[in-house]
């Protein structure tokens, strides 16, 4: 087999290895590396002849263009074989080596695009697809491929829709059409062409995910002309879908039904098509006339498909999350979106979606998504949102610790004071500008919760940190940035494949060898110079700390606004850098907490993963106690029977303490230290004293990878 190796100093040390798939470079949009046909031509691509002899392809080589025609052809004879026979990996390793050889063959790109796809490597097929429509522009079923993909991926909308009208323009459909002409034309179009039917299809799909859902119906509306039963039944739920959400349960629950006849096995039709019982109606009220009581019905009956549709919604979320537990990333991914498609307000849903998605090595799909599920959660009251599982401090807008205001007042004054230039995109006027306007009410709005506070404290009270936000408060605080992701600090080069986060120089293997004896390491410069100045940037100047303690320090979630490129890269070069430590171990969740200058740590816990990684990003200048302020980790574990609320809110620390004495392993504050341990042991932050200063406070980046279930629970070696 002939095998393609990349191999290159300047990002070689990310462990990139094929092992039969594209070998990929994990940065901002997953970028796809293959050598092109300059770099084949110095020798890097090898291509098997007879027996176990090489031709060696390239002019530095004593190859001869007889050899690399001979090695061309039988390469190409080998891929279609292998293609045919189902060994898709096989197959994609030998196209990989062919289009290194013939890079502007539209026929091998496309090719090796199938071939990816169907071993699961979406991100290479992608780039393949795209590789394909680029020298091949009119190709209506690469786009239609690539638009496929792209919406699996979650990539930007509007270039998914431009490729599926461009795709069925190219089959020969319309795009442009009211219900006459779509019903004239379905009339005429009985058995239409597969692949345009498709197209129709996942244009409407997208569009419903997208909330356009008139312009989805009409889409969904022309793909019924399918003859297979069980995806007319499908489509005829999405439809129903649509327009429950455009304000029409009669006709939705008219689609529902037909979806239940086409195909008796369609559980989520035979639910939604059973219509609500006579006591369920009720008395009608007395309305003056009919339309009124016709409009009472529909309103009720809305009610009723609301509650079903939530049901059924939380039904699929359940199942999803079960899915990507055991790893079922792809069924995990049609479950959740059809939980979104049914309830876009599940909000848990938007989480575990972008965690599929980020598993998939979809980075930017999955930025999207949390992006999606931040900004929806802003749609919802506060109890509507205290209703999910995950915690959302940006959904909490009733009350204001004084510390949250406290930061928040030193953050605009740090950013009406920045150099007009920081940012290189130009934005840093607007901002600044912004940060400069909105200063004055923060003042006033802390003074007001400070005069309100000092009576209460004087007198002993216990509440002495909160307050209730009236009108005159809420006045005073600019709604557009409170808890909200107001503006995100530009990263230079993170989205360059020149952008590597993760420390090239450190002896890798030693370290995993280290954790799986010991289950607690500590790394020093575990990040690059450059990615650790961006982290503590994002970390410094963001919005993103919405999340309040009421022991004095600030949570930014990952679900919760905090899901800037650069804390996403880390997280992804991490796995990728430390396989053997996070190997089966996807990322679960991830958090920065910021501190007051000295407070005592977080309380003795374990957390509900697998593994768990501690970053510091505070430089060490800020650190007044060089013997303190990191992590003490106890080489002990709760009680396998207790359940994750019980390790992780244990309340007899004492006795623990005193329990675990001799088990202690101390491991003091240093910026830019990484401490990866289980993360079902005991742990607790040490005690800190940092400088006073915006800048100074204490910031610990937290990324935790698998689940409890997975992790080890034999203890771990004493050695030191």
């Amino acid at each position: 087999m002939s095998m393609f190796l990349v191999e290159e100093p300047s990002w070689g040390h990310i462990r990139c290895r094929l092992r039969g798939q594209f070998c990929l470079l994990f940065l901002l949009s997953s970028t796809l590396v293959v050598r092109s046909h300059t770099e084949a031509r110095n020798g890097n691509i090898e291509a098997e002849t007879e027996g176990d002899q090489y031709c060696v392809l390239g002019d530095a080589a004593e190859g001869t263009r007889e050899c690399k025609a001979k090695a061309y052809e039988k390469l190409v004879v080998e891929a279609e074989t292998l293609m045919e026979v189902g060994d898709h990996l096989a197959a994609s390793q030998a196209y990989i080596s062919l289009v290194g050889m013939e890079v502007e063959s539209s026929d091998l790109w496309f090719k090796l695009g199938q071939t990816l796809e169907r071993t699961g490597n979406e991100t290479g097929a992608l780039e393949a697809f795209k590789r394909t429509s680029e020298l091949r522009p009119k190709d209506a079923t690469a786009l239609l491929m690539l638009a496929r993909l792209q919406r699996m991926s979650a990539e930007e909308t509007k270039q998914i829709t431009k490729n599926l009208r461009k795709s069925i323009i190219l089959f020969g459909g319309t795009v442009e059409f009211d219900n006459e002409s779509l019903n004239k034309w379905s009339s005429m179009n009985v058995g239409a062409d597969h692949s345009l039917l498709q197209a129709y299809r996942t244009l409407g799909l997208v569009l419903l995910d997208m909330g356009q859902y008139k312009k989805a119906i009409l889409y969904l509306r022309k793909a019924l002309n399918t003859k297979d039963k069980k995806g007319l039944s499908s489509l005829r739920v999405q439809i129903g879908i649509g327009y429950y959400h455009v304000g029409r349960p009669k006709t939705a629950l008219r689609y529902f039904k037909l979806a239940s006849s086409d195909y008796s096995g369609n559980m989520v039709a035979n639910e939604l098509s059973i219509p609500p019982s006579e006591e369920y109606w009720g008395h009608d009220r007395q309305m003056d006339s009919r339309r009124d009581r016709e409009s009472e019905k529909s309103r009720k009956l809305l009610e009723f498909l609301r509650a079903k549709l939530n049901a059924l919604s939380h039904k699929f979320f359940l199942k999803g999350e079960g899915a990507f537990e055991r790893r079922e990333f792809q069924l995990a991914r049609a479950l959740l979106m059809e939980a979104l498609r049914m309830n876009p307000n599940h909000l848990d849903a938007y989480h575990r979606l972008a965690l599929v998605l980020f598993a998939k090595d979809h980075l930017e799909g999955a930025r999207r998504t949390w992006e999606k599920g931040f900004h929806r959660s802003h749609l919802l009251s506060e109890d509507a949102c205290g209703a999910f599982r995950y915690e959302r401090g940006s959904c909490k807008r009733s009350g204001v610790l004084r510390h949250k205001l406290e930061h928040d007042l030193e953050h605009l004054r740090y950013m009406s004071q920045l150099e007009r230039n920081v940012y290189s995109n130009g934005g840093g006027r607007e901002i600044i500008r912004k940060a400069t306007e909105l200063l004055p009410g923060y003042e006033r709005a802390y003074e007001m919760l400070d005069n309100a506070l000092k009576p209460v404290e004087k007198n002993g009270g216990t509440d002495a940190y909160e307050m209730i936000i009236d009108a005159r408060f809420l006045n005073l605080l600019d709604s557009s940035i409170y808890k909200r992701d107001w503006f995100h600090p530009p990263t230079p080069k993170v989205g360059d494949s020149s952008f590597v986060a993760i420390n090239p120089h450190l002896d890798v293997e030693k370290l995993e060898r280290e954790y799986q004896d010991k289950q607690i390491l500590y790394v020093d410069n575990i990040l690059t110079p450059e990615a650790l100045e961006y982290a503590f940037r994002v970390c410094t100047e963001g919005p993103y700390f919405h999340n309040v303690k009421p022991w004095g320090y600030l949570g930014a979630y990952l679900n919760d606004g905090f899901y800037h490129p650069v804390v996403l890269q880390i997280a992804k070069q991490l796995q990728l850098f430390m396989e053997n430590i996070f190997k089966g171990h996807d990322l679960m969740q991830l958090w920065a907490y910021k501190y007051a200058s000295h407070m005592e740590g977080i309380k003795m816990h374990g957390d509900d993963a697998a593994v768990n990684v501690n970053i510091w990003l505070t430089p060490d200048e800020s650190n007044l106690d060089k013997n303190s302020g990191g992590l003490v980790v106890y080489r002990r574990f709760p009680d396998p029977s207790w359940d994750y609320r019980t390790f992780n809110h244990y309340t007899n620390e004492a006795k623990l303490e005193k329990e675990f004495k001799d088990d202690a392993v101390k491991i003091p504050y240093r910026a830019n230290r990484a401490v990866i341990f289980n993360s079902h042991l005991w742990h607790k932050t040490d005690n800190f004293r940092f400088r006073k200063g915006f800048k100074d406070r204490r910031i610990n980046l937290t990324l935790l990878f698998g689940r409890r279930s997975a992790a080890r629970t034999s203890r771990p070696s004493a050695h030191s």
